[in-house]
């Protein structure tokens, strides 16, 4: 099977490899729909190859990563609503694709301070598709975050969170089972720098886990930590498969703090 760079030499022959593979290393390739991720990486003699214009920005900075007739990934900045509640009037993520396209249908959320990437549904039969994956968990959902605190190894959180009267999620029996898997990345001094798979998926359910076991995400001060600064929370990384064309859909964002 022959490799990306090879495709690419005879998809572009006036652009030289050295400009092919700073295209790859910027994202701009596509290989059937999905971001190449390096040059070497086997391509079949069928696969469509696509030379994606330099990223796409919306309203409020927020990056476009794939975008079909059906389904749209972006890369949400921190300090940004996903969707509106109804207690606030300012624009969300969901209100910028809702200018942009003729119908936006959120089917998961990421909290207003958490970056990072998530997917909204631009068909009925995504919407559908796609949250009977979340309903399942079969959604590959993985987390950075640096937390107070030194944690060795690796482990599970598995408990039942409930909202109280005030928004705030804590572990109660009588809530909805939450379960996080965590491993840890690096220690460096009193914090640690973690990747998180989340199983299932309730409101703020890393950032309640984290307090409960008693490390704070950095700069989370509506859950436990004092410090200043952005949540050091970041969705990393959505896997998922398409719900029209059932191919797998894999997608990244850069962590914007240091890890």
């Amino acid at each position: 099977m022959p490799q990306l760079l090879e495709r690419l030499v005879l998809e572009f022959p006036d652009s030289s490899k050295s400009t092919l593979k700073k295209w790859i290393k910027a994202g701009r390739i596509r290989v059937d729909g999905q971001k190449a991720l390096e040059p070497h990486q086997e391509v079949s003699e069928q696969a469509l190859i696509r030379l994606m214009d330099k990223q796409k920005f919306l309203n409020l900075d927020i990056a476009v990563l794939y975008e079909d007739r059906d389904l749209i990934v972006v890369n949400k900045p921190e300090g940004i609503l996903s969707v509106a509640t109804a207690f606030e009037t300012e624009e969300t993520v969901h209100g910028v694709l809702k200018k942009e396209f003729r119908r936006v249908f959120p089917v998961h959320r990421l909290d207003r301070e958490t970056s990072g990437v998530m997917v909204m549904a631009l068909s009925d039969i995504a919407r559908e598709g796609l949250k009977e994956q979340f309903h399942t968990h079969s959604i590959h959902r993985e987390y950075r975050a640096i937390v107070r605190g030194k944690i060795e190894g690796s482990g599970t959180w598995k408990c039942r969170l409930l909202e109280d009267a005030n928004y705030f999620v804590r572990p109660h029996p009588k809530g909805d089972l939450a379960i996080t898997h965590y491993t840890v990345l690096n220690n460096r001094g009193k914090t640690t720098a973690l990747q998180l798979i989340l199983e299932t998926g309730k409101k703020n359910q890393i950032r309640a886990q984290a307090l409960a076991a008693g490390y704070p995400i950095l700069g989370d001060q509506k859950y436990g930590d004092t410090s200043s600064g952005r949540l050091h929370l970041h969705a990393y990384a959505l896997d998922f498969i398409h719900p029209v064309t059932h191919k797998k859909m894999s997608f990244k964002s850069p962590v914007p703090f240091e890890t």
